[in-house]
């Protein structure tokens, strides 16, 4: 009896840590791992929720510590007297140097990075308006007709086959009439949710009979001229 009790207990703690793994990074403690698996659904779902995909590009800028500490000054300039500006801006240094790596990490992304994550993302962008409307016509001669379940996960360690979120996927996609979208977490890399490298591809892939692999700048079209098509007679359930 204490053996099953045991068996019982240590499935769960794996459940538990698979589900994290599937959704985002796995913290030390129970508090913490439940914390960080709603803040990544959290994010995944105020990202996703944009109706363009420079729309996605903006919001995570705009989430960056780099941003809020300039956002933060901004205000404190157009609102306060010079000594509040003073106090506010010797507030703001100190809570950059307080958070240290996190600051230079946010601050390298707006002087190195931030030009060069435009540039990628208007070179997609143009690329996506080439292949967008043979892409969403194959796509929408798939999904039409079906009840769709949208997964996004927020982490690279979902891309397993050992792990929760695959079986979940194989699972639902099982299920009569249904097709699975799978917003895949990797911007140019071809893995699989199997964690196999397989075709190389630039908007969507068909992993299995009722599954779609998609990429994230992808995903904004497919929904807007697919997913969302009155004539597709599509039904979505979205898991963040």
């Amino acid at each position: 009896m204490e053996n099953r009790t045991l068996k019982r207990q240590i499935r769960m703690l794996k459940n538990e840590r698979d589900a994290a793994l599937a959704f985002g990074t796995v913290p030390h403690t129970k508090a913490d791992r439940s914390h960080a698996l709603l803040k990544g659904q959290l994010k995944a779902e105020r990202t996703f929720s944009q109706k363009r995909y420079s729309a996605y590009i903006w919001d995570l800028i705009r989430h960056t510590s780099a941003f809020r500490i300039y956002s933060l000054i901004v205000r404190v300039v157009r609102k306060y007297s010079f000594i509040r500006i003073t106090f506010k801006i010797l507030l703001a240094v100190w809570a950059a140097l307080q958070s240290g790596a996190i600051f230079l990490v946010s601050a390298s992304f707006f002087i190195v990075l931030l030009p060069f994550s435009v540039l990628l993302a208007q070179i997609t962008l143009l690329v996506m308006l080439f292949f967008a409307k043979r892409v969403n016509r194959k796509n929408l001669e798939r999904l039409k007709y079906h009840s769709i379940t949208i997964f996004f996960p927020a982490d690279k360690a979902a891309f397993s086959s050992k792990s929760f979120f695959y079986g979940m996927t194989r699972a639902e996609a099982e299920r009569e009439n249904r097709f699975c979208i799978v917003v895949s977490p990797y911007y140019w890399k071809s893995i699989g949710i199997n964690g196999e490298k397989r075709k190389p591809y630039i908007a969507s892939r068909l992993e299995d009979e009722n599954i779609l692999l998609v990429r994230r700048h992808y995903y904004f079209s497919l929904k807007k001229k697919v997913l969302l098509l009155p004539s597709a007679h599509i039904t979505m359930t979205e898991i963040y």
